[in-house]
């Protein structure tokens, strides 16, 4: 969630609750941890890869989005 309300260069920002940043993480973990390169292999994944995540889910509970976003700032 805090990576998706911040992000990199000139990316727009997205409100994603705690269900809606679940695929996110998911691929966002695969991609970026050395412990699943196998899997990235499996699946085909590299750095051409296109990679669709569906948001299901805004900030339902807004005073819990505000204090995962903010959390280590």
């Amino acid at each position: 969630m805090r990576q998706l309300a911040n992000p990199a260069g000139n990316d727009h920002a997205i409100v994603a609750g705690e269900s809606g940043a679940a695929a996110f993480a998911f691929v966002n973990e695969v991609l970026s941890n050395p412990d699943y390169r196998d899997l990235r292999n499996t699946l085909g994944l590299d750095e051409d890869s296109q990679i669709i995540v569906i948001n299901t889910e805004g900030a339902t509970d807004p005073v819990n989005y505000q204090r995962i976003i903010n959390a280590n700032k």
